[in-house]
């Protein structure tokens, strides 16, 4: 019968590449305790080990996010922030302090101001997007303004 030598398998040879090499030298200081040095970058290699987090591609979690909003119907400025800025705004162009405002009218409003801020934001990406790039930037949103939105934002500022 002939001897053969026996080659662990390449997956073996990983493991045992990747796993620390722990050495121990005596501590100086109190007692006789030991410190452990490990010669791969400080963890300590258990027989419990956590498996590794997988690492996602860039921008796989914002797609993520974005499908989970275009998803969703719920308001996405908080409605006690809004109340308060629609009450403020209220208050600086009107004449009388006391203003009330309905809950049904304060939905509506919001509702027709984050329609409006999402069509705003898509087609200033779209103009970022025709300039080849991905960040939007304020000349993309001035274009858009000028473009689109001229009537209703000359309306605002007077």
């Amino acid at each position: 019968m002939v001897k053969t030598k026996t080659t662990k398998s390449p997956r073996t040879l990983k493991k045992a590449m990747k796993s620390p090499v722990v050495t121990s030298t005596p501590m100086t200081g109190k007692g006789n305790k030991k410190r452990r040095r490990l010669s791969s970058g400080g963890r300590e290699s258990t027989d419990e080990e956590t498996p590794k987090r997988r690492r996602t591609h860039p921008g796989t979690r914002a797609l993520k996010e974005i499908r989970f909003y275009q998803r969703s119907t719920h308001f996405l400025i908080p409605k006690l922030s809004f109340c308060r800025l629609v009450k403020e705004t209220i208050n600086k162009s009107a004449y009388r302090q006391d203003f009330r405002i309905q809950s049904k009218a304060l939905e509506a409003l919001q509702e027709a101001a984050e329609a409006f801020l999402i069509r705003f934001l898509e087609d200033t990406n779209l103009c970022a997007i025709h300039a080849r790039r991905v960040t939007i930037f304020p000349k993309d949103m001035n274009l858009v303004k000028m473009l689109k939105h001229e009537q209703l934002f000359n309306a605002l500022e007077e």
